[in-house]
């Protein structure tokens, strides 16, 4: 029986044919037509030149869309390599054309580098004795709040040498013991206490053996000390001071100020 689509020769009993596939019911019995193997020879090669063709065009249109991703990234890696190598260029130049610095600057920048703040010698007035206006209370009392332990520095002398030439002594701490006449203790908001920069202060009056009167303002309080007492007092002289005795006369006192004493022994 023969194809009408295709004109292939099938079987007699065939309902479908074996070339096209398509249905042989509908052909009129007995109806007989001349073989034509061309159609079958060409239609195979048709086949099979379309199956084949078109895998390799899908592979090669991802080949080349994979060559334009990397000429993509490749640019793109150029341009920033580029972008460096200009920065890093740029950078070079600007630290090549930075203006060294002059050796007279570095050596004017060592200078003060090395320079050390000079302690300032307090400014004593030796001209005027008295230690009430002379000013040298004040110059003594800032010592005393950076000085520490007096004590340890103190040197002792004779009063009456001290009481004689005073401003040979200023800036120094000195000691003498003698016996207390007067013992005064000065509230806080007092003007001794003021005057001194101190909370509580003190003053005591003492006379030394060679007769002469030391009349110390204490940056502390007198604590347990009273008349008659034997003490050692420590402190920085600043002048004398004129005081009036009961009859008319005046005493001529040793002012020091001082922040410690030792109260002494007295032998029985």
């Amino acid at each position: 029986m023969q194809c009408t689509k295709c004109n292939t020769e099938n079987s007699d009993n065939a309902k479908f044919c074996q070339v096209c596939g398509s249905p042989l019911t509908a052909n009129a019995a007995g109806q007989t037509a001349q073989p034509n193997p061309s159609p079958t020879i060409q239609m195979a090669p048709e086949k099979k030149k379309k199956g084949c063709l078109k895998p390799i065009l899908i592979a090669l249109g991802v080949f080349v869309g994979l060559l334009l991703v990397i000429g993509i990234f490749s640019s793109g890696r150029d341009k920033d390599k580029q972008t460096t190598v200009n920065n890093s260029s740029a950078t070079s130049e600007n630290k090549d054309s930075k203006p060294t610095d002059k050796p007279e600057a570095k050596a004017e920048t060592a200078q003060k580098g090395e320079a050390k703040p000079e302690k300032k010698t307090p400014e004593w007035n030796t001209k005027d004795l008295n230690a009430l206006e002379n000013g040298n209370m004040l110059i003594a009392a800032n010592l005393l709040k950076t000085a520490g332990d007096i004590k340890k520095d103190a040197v002792a002398v004779e009063p009456a040498s001290v009481n004689k030439t005073p401003w040979k002594y200023y800036g120094k701490v000195v000691k003498m013991t003698g016996s207390v006449e007067v013992v005064q203790d000065y509230p806080p908001d007092s003007d001794v206490a003021k005057g001194m920069g101190v909370k509580e202060a003190s003053e005591i009056v003492m006379t030394t053996e060679d007769g002469t009167i030391v009349d110390m303002f204490c940056s502390i309080s007198s604590g347990s000390l009273k008349v008659g007492d034997i003490v050692t007092l420590y402190g920085y002289p600043v002048g004398q001071a004129e005081v009036e005795n009961k009859i008319g006369g005046k005493f001529t006192h040793l002012v020091i100020i001082g922040n410690a004493f030792d109260k002494e022994q007295q032998s029985q």
